[in-house]
């Protein structure tokens, strides 16, 4: 997910539920919820320190414009993401392991962002097979 309306530049980024900060990357945030269960944000300025404890609703960092690309405009990105593999790390595929995103499901169709125009398509390829033991924390 994208949040791209609005002033987007120095708005405050909140937890969507409690974990504990398991990895500060440039720009991004890992929160492990337990059981498997991650959410990842990405190109926040400002950003809670690693290791810290948060609860939903916390504050996490600042949205920003953290990017190479000049002409990039100031945005959010909020993947949820399952740990598959049991590494202790959730990965977006590649040489890091495999595509540990979760992806959404309207209508029984797996939707994915199209790589270029952002637009939710149906999924080509499925997501890991093994379903997550239990659900996303709320």
């Amino acid at each position: 997910m994208q949040w791209t309306e609005g002033e987007t530049e120095g708005a405050d980024v909140v937890a969507s539920a409690g974990g504990e900060v398991s990895h500060v990357e440039p720009g991004g945030v890992h929160i492990d919820h337990g059981n498997g269960w991650f959410s990842q944000y990405l190109h926040m300025s400002d950003r809670v320190p690693e290791g810290e404890t948060v609860e939903a609703g916390d504050w996490i960092g600042t949205a920003s414009h953290v990017s190479p690309d000049p002409d990039m405009v100031e945005h959010l990105h909020y993947q949820q993401m399952y740990d598959f593999d049991d590494n202790g790390y959730p990965t977006e595929g590649g040489e890091d392991g495999p595509d540990e995103l979760v992806y959404p499901v309207i209508q029984g169709k797996e939707y994915r962002l199209t790589p270029g125009n952002g637009a939710p398509t149906p999924a080509t390829s499925p997501s890991p097979t093994a379903p997550p033991p239990s659900s996303p924390p709320s």
